[in-house]
């Protein structure tokens, strides 16, 4: 982000953020300056003045992530059992009226989302549930599930390149594309330990 933005708070009594880096957009989920009930999922953009707000909600697990896939801006929003997927601009409070994302998809979600993120390239919508796992592929519109046998509700997962979902159960680190296929057991790993792939992809 700019020196500007870097320089001065963006928000206060933020819970959980992330940075998207192509597009230099943060996502954030903090208490609701006007009502201290509630949460907001909130992005803010490089240059801006302040956030924009695209969600208020009670539920205490609300999570928010952003986006940037062959030229169109994407915002998943998981409140309480629902995730909704957003398409389009990302909005600015400087220079928009109003947002122009609009909804793509709403998926139920049973269990609640423990994770919620982007694959790399911005093409697939990671979704986190206890012990099994949600992937929504953008480019087909296509939900796929997958669980992760004898894994606990702690099981540590997360994106290890831009296909493959990496997960550490019982000491062994697996991986498996992003629909759950082709899964892969590779060696030995503790449970604190994270993971990622050498510059030579290996």
């Amino acid at each position: 982000l700019s020196n500007n933005s870097v320089s001065k708070a963006v928000a206060s009594g933020v819970k959980n953020f992330k940075v998207y880096n192509k597009s230099n957009v943060v996502s954030f989920v903090a208490s609701n300056p006007a009502d201290s009930a509630q949460s907001i999922a909130a992005i803010f953009r490089d240059g801006d003045s302040r956030f924009y707000t695209l969600r208020e909600s009670i539920v205490s697990d609300l999570k928010i992530a952003a986006a940037h896939y062959f030229n169109v801006d994407y915002v998943a929003i998981s409140d309480g059992q629902s995730v909704e997927i957003l398409r389009g601009n990302f909005p600015s409070v400087d220079r928009d009226s109003s947002t122009s994302l609009k909804t793509l998809t709403n998926l139920s979600i049973t269990n609640g989302v423990k994770q919620l993120s982007f694959s790399p390239s911005g093409q697939y919508v990671f979704m986190q549930l206890s012990n099994n796992f949600a992937s929504y592929n953008l480019e087909y519109e296509m939900l796929s599930n997958s669980t992760i046998a004898s894994a606990t509700a702690n099981v540590s997962m997360d994106w290890i390149n831009d296909n493959y979902i990496w997960s550490s159960v019982k000491g062994k680190l697996t991986i498996r594309e992003f629909d759950g296929q082709n899964i892969h057991e590779l060696n030995s790993i503790s449970d604190s330990q994270d993971v990622a792939l050498s510059r030579n992809g290996k």
